[in-house]
């Protein structure tokens, strides 16, 4: 059993390294940058469904600088309402 088994899923989005999901006690996140060590950014779900399908969106557009639809981005601060981007607003 290896440190990739701590992931639900895990897939290579490019320049963003190893991603995966990683349930937390409310939220499912898409962590990237996995390494044996944790990971470097962290984007958090309502749902696992949601986490999953935003997921496989950035796996088949790599290019993104981050997943779509998510509601809370812990590292910045920023939130999204219901993953929406046009409402995006950073918690202070």
């Amino acid at each position: 059993m290896g440190w990739k088994d701590d992931y639900l899923f895990t897939a290579d989005i490019g320049e963003h390294g190893l991603c995966g999901l990683m349930p937390f006690l409310y939220t499912t996140a898409i962590v990237s940058g996995l390494n044996e060590w944790g990971y470097e950014e962290r984007w958090c779900y309502h749902t696992t469904l949601s986490a999953m399908k935003a997921l496989a969106d950035w796996q088949k557009h790599p290019e993104w600088p981050e997943p779509e639809g998510w509601h809370r981005h812990p590292t910045t601060g920023r939130r999204r309402p219901e993953g929406n981007k046009a409402e995006e607003y950073v918690n202070s």
